[in-house]
């Protein structure tokens, strides 16, 4: 809809349409009178009035629009009754001269369309030759909206009545009956003819609608707009050509397309070639377009400047895409395109090309690589990817002869050229061969660089650009291949810092969702990682690229800034590229060793705030191949520690940002090395390390304890360490144990320590019955046994020390319960390995002394007893310990009758004293007074 100047003319605009309308209703009204009389001058004369009010030049097209739709409807009564009247084909000869008599122009041709579509239905006529007569005499109105809707009524009207006949061969003779059945009601060639010549004359109209009244800027504005609302008008006989069935591909070729392309190059006219190329394009079948490639693109490089060419040459390849991708009508989009090379010298075209370029490589002085035969080969039929090179050149050769003129195209224009070529190639041959993606990216790249284009900033060019790189990476097949091109990496060297990050994560994505995709090279990982180094890496960004929220914290003057990401943008960010660790997979142990330190190297350039994120996943990835690998000779054997130095060193680079957590990743590298026979000093190693970071970065008693429970947990599991570094290690736990603040932390951790020194029964706990006799000679070979029984009785021994400690008797003797809690645990490990031997005898001595210890400490309260009945009840193996209860009972009943006793005595030698010395005190003071 047009935008009126003022509220005035829309106003205006709706009052004179409404009248209009009402004068229209009024006339409609006594001609259904003079029908019901079946009076034929009434009714012509009343139609007269009725279309008498389209003459007006004040209504907008789509006010205008809305009266012919009205008058249109009403129109169809006079069709119905002049067709009813009685009377052979003289009458409606009549008829039909009769209409011609009308006073006023326009009501004449509007009842003429109708009296001569009622002649050519009802009497045996020339149809084209009254169509043609009509059409001669609708010149006369040459008002562009009045004669667009005249013809409009035209099309409309014959539609029913347009003959759609094939035409006879050349080659056959037609008989008579059948010659002269011809004249009479044509043949499609005629209804061509028809419709082109209207079409003709409404493009013309169309675009002097342009210039009548486009004196200032606000009315050319104005004019687009009208024209743009009636353009549909024009369009209509171009669907109407589509929809003849007898229509086929040599009509269409050498009869319909040549005359429409004609119009359309004559016409110079900006937005009419723009909608009728359109049109033409969806209108008409794809197979047709096959054939008529070569004069399709032909007319598309003499189009007028302004004309948007991409939105033209993206609906084409769409609707050739569509075409090919059916496996039923492929071969035939292959024999178009091979009748199309012979009839179109297209390969003589290429060679042209060809000597051309390389004419100017050897005058610059350039070396000049391609070869012909191999360029030839591109269009031989049989070449997989032929459909694609022809389409391509003729793409090619319409973008050379736009960009060769004062107005080249633009970056959006063309990026939205080269993604449906893109696309094209996608479907058609499924980047069958890899250097299609590679031709359009260095293509791409020279219209770059021929524009001056350092980087690419407006939002739409980087939407475009982003779509274009990203649409190769569809195909799982194709990434790495894509990534590792030269072209590809220039072209997105043209993204600005955040468009690049979106391209990196839609890598990850890609990657991440497929999981097909292996790497297995270090060349791989480096272009993978060269790509997601945006998100690996924190970047400076320009303050164009910089959101509007994060502009008011930007100082003036400042051209670049380092835009803080949240904590969860790079929790979801970094997780994503991070997992990409997980699709390392290959059978040599070197490549993946040099992969997996190809990742550390890219890794560890994220600085302390990314490398929280991407280490941990990298350090398990490593941990588990090494696992994993088969194990055996000294290959081998290098190789592992190779994997754990490498280990090592991303936990040291993981430490000094969580200096804490490192501790826990240390230890789990222990367990892997144990697990190789071959690396017990990497194993000790890595516990030193573990020991290290507790005692410089554990500083919190609860995460202490933790840590030594963590430290404890490990060196107990452990299998193949020599049994000097492991006391060494159990040791080492024993004194950091006691370095803890609190005595009752040191207890607990004692209490879990000292089980170090024996550790031969719990190494096999699951396989195996409980029945003594099998499981003794099972565990004597087994490596990695400690059965030091004098450091346990010793550390035994320490741990009491530490528990009695306590001020509190109450809290003294738990804590002793506690470590005799764990000395049965070690008594039941004892004698499940070596039945009731001395050292069995040994503890079971030791902890009877703790239970005399937990006795005299307590005056055990009453809740305590049974705490320690049910610990010893626990355990129906230790029958020496049942009498323990008793003791504890006995002695505290003792010491309760010891203790009343005295109180007993001290309370009559205080009731003796105090009656000798009162006696005494009298005595001495009766002599004081005598004295």
């Amino acid at each position: 809809m047009d935008e009126p100047i003022g509220t005035e003319t829309v106003e205006d605009q709706k009052r004179w349409v409404a009248e209009s309308m009402q004068k229209v209703k009024q006339a409609h009204y006594r001609m259904r009178e003079e029908i019901s009389r079946k009076n034929l001058p009434g009714v012509l004369k009343e139609a007269a009035n009725m279309l008498s009010e389209l003459k007006t030049s004040l209504l907008s097209p789509i006010h205008y629009y809305e009266l012919f739709n009205l008058v249109f409807d009403h129109m169809q009564e006079v069709y119905i009754f002049l067709r009813g009247i009685p009377g052979d084909g003289r009458v409606k000869r009549q008829i039909y001269e009769l209409v011609q008599r009308a006073a006023s122009l326009i009501p004449r041709l509007y009842l003429l369309i109708v009296a001569g579509v009622v002649l050519i239905e009802t009497d045996s006529v020339p149809k084209v030759e009254v169509l043609t007569d009509i059409i001669d005499m609708m010149k006369g109105v040459q008002n562009p909206i009045r004669g667009l809707f005249l013809r409009e009524f035209f099309n409309r009207m014959v539609k029913r009545v347009l003959p759609d006949a094939p035409a006879k061969p050349v080659t056959e003779e037609p008989k008579e009956a059948e010659e002269e059945s011809q004249e009479i009601e044509g043949t499609i060639e005629d209804s061509i003819r028809i419709v082109l010549r209207n079409f003709i004359e409404m493009n013309k109209l169309w675009v002097r609608l342009q210039y009548a009244q486009a004196f200032t800027l606000i009315d050319k504005k104005k004019c687009e707009n009208e024209r743009n609302q009636l353009r549909q008008l024009v369009g209509t006989n171009i669907i109407r050509l589509s929809q003849f069935e007898n229509i086929n591909p040599e009509i269409y070729a050498f009869s319909v397309l040549p005359v429409l392309l004609n119009q359309i190059e004559k016409c110079g006219d900006r937005i009419a070639q723009q909608y009728l190329l359109d049109s033409i394009i969806h209108a008409f079948p794809d197979q047709f377009h096959f054939l008529t490639v070569d004069t399709l693109f032909g007319v598309l490089s003499k189009l007028k400047p302004g004309v948007v060419i991409s939105d033209i040459l993206v609906g084409l390849l769409q609707r050739f895409v569509t075409f090919l991708n059916n496996e039923d009508t492929y071969p035939e989009g292959v024999r178009l395109c091979s009748l199309l090379i012979t009839n179109s010298g297209l390969v003589g075209r290429v060679k042209k090309q060809f000597e051309e370029r390389k004419l100017m490589a050897s005058q610059q002085g350039k070396e000049f690589a391609e070869d012909e035969s191999t360029l030839l080969s591109k269009y031989n039929p049989e070449h997989p990817c032929f459909v694609f090179h022809v389409i391509s050149f003729y793409v090619s050769d319409v973008l050379s002869s736009f960009n060769s003129k004062p107005q080249p195209l633009s970056i959006t224009s063309t990026l939205k050229i080269f993604i449906a070529l893109l696309a094209f190639a996608s479907n058609v041959t499924h980047f069958n061969d890899d250097t299609l993606i590679d031709d359009i990216f260095t293509d791409i790249v020279g219209v770059f660089h021929c524009n001056h284009i350092e980087s690419v900033c407006e939002k739409e060019e980087l939407t475009l650009l982003r779509t274009l790189l990203t649409t190769p990476l569809k195909v799982p097949s194709h990434i790495f291949t894509v990534l590792a091109m030269r072209s590809f990496t220039e072209l997105a060297g043209f993204l600005s810092g955040r468009a690049r990050k979106d391209l990196a994560l839609e890598i990850a994505k890609t990657l991440i969702d497929c999981g097909s995709e292996n790497i297995d090279t270090i060349e791989k990982v480096d272009n993978l990682l060269t790509f997601l180094s945006p998100v690996l890496i924190g970047k400076t960004v320009t303050v164009e690229e910089i959101d509007e929220r994060d502009v008011q914290s930007i100082a003036s003057g400042v051209d670049a800034v380092v835009v803080e990401e949240s904590d969860e943008q790079l929790d979801t960010e970094l997780s994503l590229v991070a997992r990409c660790v997980h699709l390392v997979h290959t059978e040599d142990p070197n490549i993946l060793y040099g992969i997996l330190n190809a990742m550390k190297r890219h890794y560890e350039r994220g600085g302390p705030q990314r490398t929280p994120y991407t280490l941990p996943p990298l350090l398990f990835a490593i941990l588990r191949h090494t696992a994993c690998q088969e194990k055996g000779g000294d290959d081998h054997s290098a190789w592992t520690t190779q994997m754990l130095e490498l280990a090592d060193q991303v936990i040291i680079l993981y430490g000094y940002v969580a200096p804490r957590r490192s501790l826990r990743l240390f230890l789990e590298c222990a367990r892997v090395a144990d697990s190789c026979p071959d690396q017990t000093k990497m194993t000790y190693h890595f516990l030193t390390n573990a020991f290290i970071s507790f005692e410089d970065h554990i500083v919190e008693s609860k995460s202490q304890l933790e840590s030594l429970y963590c430290m404890i947990g490990t060196i107990f599991s452990l299998t193949h360490m020599p049994l000097e570094d492991y006391l060494t290690a159990s040791k080492r736990v024993c004194m950091l144990s006691l370095s803890l603040m609190r005595k009752s932390d040191q207890c607990k951790a004692l209490c879990r320590s000292f089980h170090l020194f024996y550790n031969a029964g719990s190494l096999i706990t699951k396989g195996f019955p409980d029945e003594k006799e099998e499981f003794q000679g099972k565990v004597e070979n087994k490596g990695g046994q400690c059965k030091d029984v004098e450091k346990l009785l010793k550390w035994i021994k320490k741990t009491a020390e530490v528990a009695m400690y306590e001020r509190s008797k109450r809290l003294c003797a738990y804590q002793i319960l506690c470590v005799v809690n764990q000395c049965i645990s070690v008594c039941k490990r004892i004698e499940r390995v070596e039945g009731r031997s001395d050292n069995y005898s040994a503890v079971v001595t030791e902890v009877t002394r703790l239970m005399e210890e937990a006795s005299r400490a307590s005056a055990v309260a009453s809740h305590d007893r049974p705490q320690l009945k049910g610990i010893v009840d626990a355990d129906p193996t230790v029958e020496e310990l049942s009498y323990f209860i008793r003791s504890c009972e006995e002695e505290k009943n003792k010491l309760t009758a010891e203790k009343t006793e005295e109180k007993v005595e001290e309370k009559v030698e205080e009731e003796v004293e105090e009656k000798v010395e009162e006696p005494v005190e009298k005595v001495e003071e009766d002599l004081k007074e005598e004295e």
